[in-house]
């Protein structure tokens, strides 16, 4: 069974790719990519639903993804996380530099 570190990394990642799909569909809805010749070969659910819904729903699951990812480690038995920790983790138990990068991170995207 995995743990629970593992199931956060997990999650991060996918948060990640969700939130590059969004980025980059945010591009397609700048250019007006749905006037193309292009717009046409695109599967049919997403002709019917659209970019801009598509890109909204990319969004929410990707803001929810990146708000679960570090709030599942304070369920984490080896690594002791607080609340206090997670939003500002200057007395982080590991890896400080990065936790402080991925909180400003998580900030910034709220």
């Amino acid at each position: 069974m995995n743990s629970i570190l593992e199931i956060s990394k997990i999650i991060g990642l996918i948060a990640t790719a969700v939130l590059s799909a969004n980025l980059l569909l945010g591009m397609l809805i700048a250019t007006r990519y749905k006037q193309t010749v292009w717009w046409h070969r695109m599967p049919l659910f997403v002709r019917k639903m659209g970019l801009f819904t598509l890109h909204n729903i990319t969004a929410y699951i990707g803001l929810c993804l990146a708000v679960l990812h570090p709030f599942l480690l304070l369920f984490e038995p080896q690594h002791r996380y607080r609340l206090l920790t997670i939003l500002f983790p200057i007395d982080a138990p590991a890896q400080r530099w990065i936790n402080a990068l991925g909180s400003a991170a998580l900030l910034l995207l709220v």
